[in-house]
């Protein structure tokens, strides 16, 4: 699937387009989380508690302003997610954290998975960074309302914070689900353009909303066994947050 469809007016672009203002945030375990400090971004580590976490949500302004904060996320019309920032992840332990970006979720107020557990138990999808035995890996995972599926997971990138990164996350009408993800290749560089093609896909996506689950989240997520090295260890900043739909 290609990147982006072509645009044809910019009534179309205001209409597929929309950016996402943060709904909440919420911390457990001495992690820490801030909003407002960039274009609908965030800041935010998981601390040091084996059971420690970090979870903002998003929302559309849109829904806010019009009323229509009950609905869920439409997945019938493909929808995606977009942002710039970084990831960073810690490895010192053989096993652990894990960082997700999911759409169909609950509010920041409602606690994640933790690691070793699924992200998703009703429909919905996204993507995560995990700890794989001391190897950073990215993997995509979806739930078609009946099964939860997940993508290889994929290692090579770096997933530290002098290495920038942007990525977009989507899904079609038929239920596949696309990530494109760019990591910039040496320490405070510039980050790469996205991919034309897709970096992963995984079929078995949702195709249709029958939840009120209507909120993007970015979690970090500890196993409930094991510490990280330290309350900074794993961190997530994030700016120029978009939702895209039928795009």
């Amino acid at each position: 699937m290609p990147l982006f469809r072509d645009v044809l007016n910019p009534i179309q672009l205001a209409t597929n387009y929309k950016r996402f203002g943060v709904q909440g945030t919420a911390n457990l375990g001495g992690g820490a989380s801030s909003t407002g400090k960039f274009s609908g971004g965030i800041v935010m580590n998981a601390g040091n508690g084996a059971t420690s976490y970090a979870k903002a949500s998003w929302n559309s302004s849109f829904a806010t302003i019009t009323q229509a904060t009950g609905g869920a996320i439409n997945f019938g019309l493909g929808v995606g997610f977009y942002a710039f920032g970084l990831f960073s992840l810690d490895t010192s332990l053989a096993v652990g954290q894990a960082i997700r970006i999911i759409l169909g979720d609950d509010a920041a107020s409602t606690t994640p998975a933790n690691s070793t557990q699924n992200a998703l138990t009703t429909r919905g999808f996204g993507f995560e960074i995990y700890n794989d035995s001391g190897t950073k890996k990215i993997r995509l995972f979806a739930h078609d309302g009946t099964t939860y599926s997940t993508s290889a997971g994929v290692s090579g990138y770096q997933f530290f914070y002098t290495y920038s990164m942007q990525f977009y996350v989507k899904n079609d009408s038929a239920g596949n689900v696309y990530l494109y993800f760019a990591e910039n290749s040496t320490e405070n560089g510039l980050v790469p353009a996205l991919p034309a093609s897709p970096t992963i896909t995984l079929a078995g996506g949702p195709t249709s909303a029958t939840s009120a689950k209507r909120y993007v989240t970015a979690n970090i997520v500890m196993n409930g066994t094991n510490n990280p090295a330290n309350a900074n260890a794993d961190l997530i900043q994030l700016d120029e947050t978009i939702f895209t739909v039928g795009v």
